[in-house]
C-alpha cells in the first residue's frame, strides 16, 4: 500500500446552486494531481483520504492499459454511483431521485 502526504489542502469556493433545476456546479481548482507510475498494474484502485480531523472519504479510480488484453473485465457503475450522489449535503443535496434530494421538488420533479 502506497501512502502520499500529508498534503496541504486549500479552501475552495462554495458550489453554485440552481434551485429551479437542482444543478450544482463548482469552479474548483485541482489541489493535487496523482501521476500514475508505469509500475502500477491496470485495475481498480481505492484512494482513502483522511483530513486533519480524522474524517475519511474514498475515491474509486481505474488505471487502464489499452494495449494489454485480459481474461476478465471489471465494469465500474460510475453513472449509477453518481445518480445516488446527493452532493452537496446539508439540506441542499441533489441526486437523480427525490427520496434523497433536498429540497426534493425541482423543475424536473414529478410532483405537482
Amino acid at each position: 500500500m502506497d501512502t502520499i502526504g500529508p498534503l496541504n489542502g486549500s479552501q475552495q469556493s462554495a458550489p453554485i446552486e440552481d434551485f429551479n433545476t437542482g444543478r450544482v456546479t463548482t469552479q474548483w481548482e485541482a489541489s493535487y494531481v496523482l501521476s500514475i507510475p508505469s509500475s502500477w498494474t491496470s485495475g481498480v484502485y481505492l484512494a482513502k483520504l483522511i483530513n486533519a480531523n480524522g474524517y475519511e472519504s474514498y475515491i474509486v479510480f481505474v488505471v487502464r492499459d489499452d494495449g494489454r488484453s485480459a481474461q476478465f473485465l471489471v465494469q465500474i457503475p460510475v453513472t449509477t454511483c453518481q445518480a445516488y450522489n446527493a452532493y452537496p449535503s446539508g439540506g441542499i443535496g441533489k441526486s437523480l431521485y427525490d427520496y434523497n434530494s433536498s429540497p426534493s421538488i425541482t423543475v424536473n420533479s414529478r410532483h405537482n
